[in-house]
C-alpha cells in the first residue's frame, strides 16, 4: 500500500497492489472547492502499458452523491494521473497491465 497524496483532515489518495493489479482510492473531507491532484504513479514497472478504469465524481456529485462517471483509458506514458474530487467526494480506479 502506498500513500500517493494526503493532507490530514482534508484528503487522502492511496494505491494498493494485489498481484499484477493496482487499486487506487481517494476521498476528500467536506470543503468549499473541488480538489485536483496530479498523482505520480512511478511505482508501476517500466516497459509495460497499462489500462486504467476509474469511477470519478460527476459534475453534480457535491449535490447528488450518486452522480459519477466511469472512464477507461490507457495510462499516460509519464505515469501521472490527474484526479478531480468534489467536496466530500472521492474516486476509485483499477490499473491492469495490457502488455
Amino acid at each position: 500500500t502506498k500513500v500517493l497524496d494526503a493532507k490530514l483532515g482534508e484528503h487522502l489518495v492511496v494505491a494498493k497492489r494485489n498481484g499484477e493489479k493496482w487499486f487506487l482510492g481517494g476521498m476528500t473531507a467536506e470543503r468549499k472547492e473541488p480538489l485536483e491532484i496530479d498523482a505520480v504513479l512511478d511505482f508501476l514497472p517500466e516497459g509495460k502499458v497499462f489500462r486504467l478504469t476509474s469511477f470519478e465524481d460527476g459534475i453534480n456529485a457535491d449535490r447528488a452523491a450518486c452522480d459519477y462517471k466511469k472512464e477507461t483509458m490507457k495510462l499516460p506514458a509519464d505515469k501521472k494521473l490527474n484526479i478531480k474530487m468534489m467536496p466530500g467526494g472521492g474516486f476509485a480506479a483499477k490499473i491492469t497491465s495490457i502488455k
